[in-house]
Parts: structure tokens; sequence; C-alpha cells
């Protein structure tokens, strides 16, 4: 059966107004998708989950992609807003924004730990810089240590994003390489239910933390472990025997030295991403309104970027960027206040 695929909206903003004005409709972009674009009445009565549907990694990846829309966008009610003052399922059918901006246009949407030579060293990197700066891991939390880590520029399976548009904005504006490689930036713009995100004690958000404790050999175990139980047992398929062969024996294991965690693992949450609401542990993260999206495994690192992308619901093209820069500094969004370190204060003082 083929279902269709969500259109993504795309725009091209000048100045700070107009981006404010393509906020502003997003609750309509959504609502348009969900009552025009998707038909998901038609879903609804047509779609399952089993494993005569699962005969390949495609068949799951996209049946994944249409369970995953459909996880968020079935959910929605009119009455979308921020409020938190409601009760538990109003609020669990509610809609969170999350953004992402990009100086250079043609960069892609994936973690450091895939990027280049880092595809092979994210375990080497995880377990060196937490020897060589133990004061800097007080935690028993991977988590944690992941968003630590990528406060110091460390790769990591995280993806930077923000819940402040004006945030992402300024990322797309502002050029930290001195490279100029793009005359162009862009803000990606994403839309989950309340319900779907992490937070970081959640037992999704700790077993793909642990992922970083696994070589790269074992993590495509992993995979391939899931893969092969979600081909045997359909997409709800799940790790919950006593023995679930050894590699995942292994993960259950560095998941227990975190917390007390019981066997069951779904295969297809160790093959998703996830957006993760950290603890706000030092002020540049608060002054960003920082989150991230937490990386599952992919099979290979371009896969990464294609399963991101499929959680689009709007990408803005940023044009006139030394403009805007100006624009939102008046509206005190600027270095010294996202990155309130005293270098970086004094960086931004020198060209006032």
């Amino acid at each position: 059966m083929e279902f269709k695929t969500r259109k993504v909206k795309t725009c091209t903003i000048y100045s700070l107004k107009e981006y404010i004005d393509v906020i502003a409709n997003l609750k309509e972009d959504f609502k348009k998708i969900f009552n025009n674009d998707y038909g998901f009445d038609t879903i609804d009565k047509t779609i399952e989950f089993d494993q005569k549907e699962i005969k390949s990694e495609k068949d799951f990846f996209e049946r994944n992609r249409i369970y995953n829309d459909y996880n968020t966008y079935s959910k929605y009610i009119p009455t979308i807003g921020f409020d938190t003052n409601v009760n538990d399922e109003e609020l669990n059918q509610k809609i969170m924004f999350f953004y992402r901006g990009l100086y250079d246009e043609s960069y892609d949407l994936k973690p450091s730990c895939v990027r280049g030579s880092n595809y092979r060293r994210e375990k080497y990197y995880y377990d060196n810089i937490k020897v060589l700066c133990s004061n800097y891991f007080p935690y028993k939390s991977h988590l944690n240590d992941l968003v630590t880590m990528q406060h110091y520029d460390a790769p990591t399976r995280l993806l930077d994003v923000t819940t402040n548009p004006l945030v992402a904005l300024f990322f797309a504006c502002k050029d930290f390489t001195d490279k100029d490689k793009s005359d162009r930036g862009k803000v990606y713009v994403f839309a989950e239910a309340y319900k779907n995100i992490l937070f970081s004690d959640s037992d999704k958000a700790v077993i793909l933390a642990c992922l970083a404790k696994f070589s790269l050999d074992e993590q495509q175990q992993i995979y391939n472990a899931c893969i092969r139980k979600i081909k045997s047992d359909g997409y709800f398929a799940k790790f919950d025997a006593p023995n679930n062969g050894k590699i995942i024996e292994k993960l259950y294991h560095e998941i227990r030295y975190e917390k007390n965690f019981d066997k069951l693992i779904y295969a297809k949450d160790i093959l998703n991403s996830f957006f993760v609401q950290p603890q706000k542990t030092n002020p540049r993260i608060q002054n960003q309104s920082g989150a991230f999206l937490l990386c599952g495994l992919a099979k290979y690192p371009n896969d990464y970027d294609t399963r991101i992308r499929e959680k689009i619901l709007v990408e803005i093209t940023v044009e006139n960027r030394d403009t805007i820069l100006k624009e939102l500094d008046t509206l005190n969004i600027h270095e010294a206040f996202l990155f309130p370190e005293i270098d970086k204060v004094a960086k931004y003082l020198k060209t006032q």
C-alpha cells in the first residue's frame, strides 16, 4: 500500500518581521497538513503494523515514517497552545515546536559523532573525555554526560535544537567559522506532540544515550538485531526474553548501570530519534532555550540526515543576514546573551 508523503512548507525571509510572520502561522500550517495534505482519516482505517507488512528494512522505515507522523499529527486538537495549566489528557494532545538554525544551507542534519572521521570514534571520545576530564562528569547519567560533551563541542549523538525561534534565526545568520561558505542560512522547524518528548530520566532517553558506550561494530550488531526482531515479530517487536542474545544483554547491562530497568525494549525505539528536554545545567543552555534530538542507530551516516529530515514541518531560507542580526541585537539576541561565558561576552563587547 502506498501512503502519502507529508509535505514540507518552504519559504524565504529577508527580515525579522517576515520571519516572525512565518512563526506566527505555524499552527495554521500544522492544521493544514493535518486536515488536507496527509488524509489521516484514511490512514487511520487502513494502516497496519504487523509482521506481514515488514519484510525488509525499507518496509520498516516506510511504516516507521508514517507511524511517527501519525502518532504526532493525529493527536492534534484545534486549541494548540503553550499553556501547561491543563489536565493530562489535554497536555498529551498538544504540540511543541523545535527549531534548528544553520549558517550554511548545505549543512546536513546528522549528529557530529557520525561526521567524517568521527564515524568510528564515538566510544573512543566518550570514554577518554570522561577519563581525562572526570571533574566535569559528576553524574551517573549517560545523557547528562553527553549534554556536557556537546556543550564543549565533543562529537556526540545529540543534535542541537531550541524551543526559541529567535535563537534558531541567530544561528542561521551568524558565521562562527569565518569561512563564508554560504550566502543563505536555514531554519528548520519541527513539530512534536508533548507526549512524545523525552526527559533526562525517561527510559527511551537512557537506552539511546547508552549507545555511546558501544563501538561502531557493536552498534551495527544492535542495529541488525533490531531489524531481525522486527521482521520476525512485527513493528512493535520487543526484546523481553530471559536471553535476547549477547549484544542486547550487554545493552541491558549498560542501562542497568544507570537505572533499575525491566527487560523490555522496543526494537523500533533503538532505530528512532527523539526530542529531549534536558536539565538546564548551565547558563548557555538556559539562555539558548536548548533542547536536543537524541539519535538512535542508523545503518549508514547519511541515513541520519534522511530520517531527521522526515521530521521537518517548515524549511525557512534566510537571506539578508547582516541586517537580521542587527534586528535581533535590539531584542537582546546576540552572542553575549547566548554564550554568557566571560570570553564570549568580552568578544561581543569589543564589536560594539
